[in-house]
């Protein structure tokens, strides 16, 4: 419940915040519901990456006066935006260069998802897992698949269903969090170790994810069986 009012938060905020930033010629140009902003990029000394990639990858403008320019975009992907600014102004190119622009570049380009991923993921795929424990307790509490319906009608038995469909949607929603913050933190640690091998690292986690994710949760329970 927490994770979903985060995430609900995150989105409400990003559509509240959401601009077009554009590089053109000779300048960068801020675009957000009635205001409009256009940089001489000339006048930009240097170009900062985030240093904390929450709640997503940006980068922050210091002007030649001294100051930071008062909106720091967060783009999905801020390498092309950074090429971009870099071949207008190549005294700020270093940025397009840093270990967070490579690891999100990586993650932009690897790791979309789409809403049927998450369909999948964590309301489809959760019924292999209910489907088996389910149809175990019915076999062991009432002695047949359909015996719980049979003798207290569909109400009650289309609830104990669900109640192990929540159940194991949780543990699963659980278990791919933790995944996914481990793994994160190394392909991480293997960008600030070599950031030109962000790609092979980001494909190393994805695809570790997935198997230990759809192949180990049968695994681990047909384990559970035999044993």
């Amino acid at each position: 419940m927490v994770a979903l009012v985060l995430f609900g938060l995150t989105r409400i905020l990003r559509l509240l915040t959401t601009a077009t930033f554009s590089v053109e010629p000779g300048r960068l140009v801020l675009e957000r519901r009635d205001e409009r902003f256009e940089i001489p990029l000339a006048s930009v000394d240097a170009i900062r990456v985030w240093r904390l990639l929450m709640p997503g990858e940006g980068f922050s403008l210091r002007m030649k006066s001294g100051r930071d320019f008062q909106y720091s975009p967060q783009v999905a992907d801020p390498l092309p935006v950074l090429e971009a600014i870099g071949r207008e102004n190549p005294g700020v190119s270093a940025a397009a260069r840093h270990p967070h622009v490579a690891f999100a570049h990586a993650r932009a380009v690897l790791a979309r998802r789409r809403w049927y991923h998450w369909l999948i993921k964590f309301v489809l795929f959760p019924l292999v897992p209910t489907v088996i424990m389910f149809r175990a307790n019915q076999y062991i509490t009432y002695g047949g698949p359909f015996a719980q319906y049979k003798m207290y009608g569909l109400g009650p038995y289309l609830q104990s269903f669900g109640t192990y469909w929540a159940h194991y949607t949780g543990v699963l929603v659980v278990y791919a969090v933790l995944l996914r913050v481990l793994f994160e933190w190394v392909a991480f640690a293997a960008v600030w170790i070599s950031p030109r091998h962000a790609r092979g690292g980001r494909r190393f986690v994805e695809v570790t994810c997935a198997v230990l994710y759809y192949v180990g949760i049968p695994a681990f329970m047909g384990a559970q069986f035999l044993l």
